[in-house]
């Protein structure tokens, strides 16, 4: 089967877009997804803060853990939340961490 000149250029142009969609896609979604899980704490005061309780073992890079996580301080990291996590370059931690598990 040949395609005629006009069909072979739209095709093409149709492939490449689609190459570069594909290629921009994974991208796009790594950088948008948290790389650990969280949980909600209450003192008994009523005092509501976040606790990070594990991350993603297969992110790799520099990791800022934020300082509020819907609105709650992020005051603790969980037991051994960053265990088998050796793809994490660097680690910055957020401002107001109280606790730091081991």
């Amino acid at each position: 089967m040949q395609l005629a000149p006009r069909s072979l250029r739209f095709f093409s142009l149709l492939l490449a877009a689609a190459l570069l969609l594909g290629s921009l896609l994974p991208a796009a979604s790594a950088a948008g997804r948290v790389p650990y899980t969280y949980a909600f704490s209450y003192t008994p005061e009523g005092h509501r803060f976040a606790v990070i309780t594990k991350c993603d073992k297969t992110y790799e890079g520099e990791l800022a853990l934020p300082n509020t996580l819907e609105g709650a301080p992020v005051e603790e990291i969980g037991l051994n939340a960053f265990v088998d996590c050796a793809g994490i370059t660097k680690l910055t931690l957020p401002a107001n961490l109280k606790v730091l598990s081991p």
